[in-house]
């Protein structure tokens, strides 16, 4: 007797083997890649610090490491390798970007210079170290706890629309809990490092999203096919968010196009993951039928 495993892996075996028929072997094929800087994050006069003197802030630079790793690993972009201060010099890291038309301008013509269709700009708006030691009354030791948070403003700007794609701030946080013998002066270079990686795998994470959706591309009863694979920071049995889109919304007024209204319909929870594609078992909302083109999104 098969187990529901087992079913499982053959059913995503056979369907997987009948869209690569369907699509001429496109899933065979590599895809091409898109060409995309990433701008190093800095900290600078208008970012709020507390707690940072002991550290060194310059490692700040890691935030574009984690970043571009991320964007590797997915096997969908081509990182643009060499120096990318010429965008920071220019009004890219401005915080009122999206009144910058100056930085539009710049980000257009690097782009156009140098065939990168994106460029990622991480601003960071405040750093913030912490700590908390108390006496462990089993042990006589101390229990230390270290925190570190990040606010990142995260922009990507299209070069050939010349606009902002995707602007989001967004709270970065790591703990490190260990205990210790003695008190002293806290030591936070250990969970600003740490910080640091989380902020640039999750930011790096957000870029691939926002880029490439992770979208239903194909419906089996209560289980649906996704278009994103291994490298895509996707984990078993993690459970994503599953929405539907609506038509295009344009103002009347200014003929600007709004985009898509999104409406959550229910959640999908992965359960297997394969090279290029992944299946998910579906939880939908009874008034709501999920489809082919729906978008899957993670929690924050």
């Amino acid at each position: 007797m098969l187990n529901r495993s087992s079913v499982k892996s053959q059913v995503f075996a056979a369907s997987a083997s009948a869209m690569l028929l369907l699509v001429g072997g496109a899933f065979a094929q590599t895809p091409e890649l898109e060409p995309i800087a990433v701008v190093e994050a800095v900290v600078d006069s208008t970012t709020t610090l507390n707690n940072t003197r002991t550290v060194n802030l310059e490692s700040v630079k890691l935030i574009k490491s984690r970043i571009e790793e991320v964007l590797r690993s997915s096997r969908r972009f081509k990182i643009y390798e060499r120096d990318t201060s010429i965008l920071q010099k220019s009004a890219l890291l401005e915080q009122d970007f999206a009144a910058s038309q100056r930085a539009l301008k710049d980000a257009a013509e690097f782009g156009k210079m140098n065939n990168v269709h994106f460029i990622v700009v991480p601003l960071v708006a405040s750093v913030k170290l912490d700590s908390a030691i108390e006496r462990d009354a089993q042990t006589s030791k101390f229990n230390s706890s270290m925190a570190g948070e990040i606010i990142l403003t995260l922009k990507i700007i299209d070069t050939t629309s010349g606009g902002i794609k995707y602007q989001k701030t967004d709270t970065y946080s790591s703990v490190n809990k260990k205990q210790i013998s003695t008190m002293g002066v806290p030591d936070y270079n250990d969970i600003w490092l740490s910080v640091l990686q989380k902020t640039g795998s999750e930011a790096g994470t957000a870029v691939f999203d926002a880029i490439f959706p992770i979208e239903v591309i194909q419906i089996n009863g209560g289980e649906a096919i996704l278009n994103r694979g291994e490298g895509g920071g996707l984990s078993m049995n993690s459970t994503l968010s599953l929405f539907s889109l609506g038509e295009s919304m344009v103002d009347p007024k200014t003929g600007i196009n709004l985009g898509k209204i999104e409406r959550k319909i229910g959640e999908c929870k992965l359960v297997s993951i394969s090279e290029r594609v992944s299946i998910a078992d579906l939880v939908v909302n009874p008034s709501r039928t999920a489809k082919v083109g729906d978008l899957c999104r993670r929690g924050k």
